[in-house]
């Protein structure tokens, strides 16, 4: 598995590649089965869009990032640096976020209150 900063060329960066080979495919299909409660035994032939599958490829978009081997990659790519994780907005040096407002905000929309929502939380952009 490759983990790297993928080769977008949008405005807020080049997102995040995931590659995969195809043992790996289908390992990831079969941990996918057994989360879902599916258990095969014995010898079987995964296929993607009727082909064996020699590759894979997730694309992480730039608002998000991947953690590999204990490391963020972030999909805004390596030069990111002071950006506050709830958005495209500077965060004082060594923090993950620009205020309390937008930490509250983002731990708010991982773990919304049931039956709430976040929006007086988020200013009003963030519904869960």
């Amino acid at each position: 598995m490759k983990v790297r900063h993928g080769e977008g060329r949008t405005q807020y960066g080049p997102g995040v590649s995931i590659e995969l080979t195809g043992d790996e495919v289908a390992t990831a299909i079969d941990a996918y089965l057994v989360a879902h409660g599916v258990h095969v035994s014995g010898p079987r032939t995964v296929t993607v869009n009727g082909e064996l599958c020699e590759e894979g490829r997730v694309y992480v978009d730039p608002s998000g990032f991947a953690i590999h081997n204990g490391e963020k990659v972030s999909g805004r790519g390596p030069e990111e640096v002071n950006v506050c994780e709830h958005g495209d907005h500077p965060a004082p040096p060594g923090k993950r976020f620009c205020s309390k407002a937008c930490q509250d905000c983002e731990a708010c929309l991982d773990d919304p209150p049931e039956g709430e929502s976040c929006m007086g939380i988020c200013g009003g952009q963030g519904l869960p």
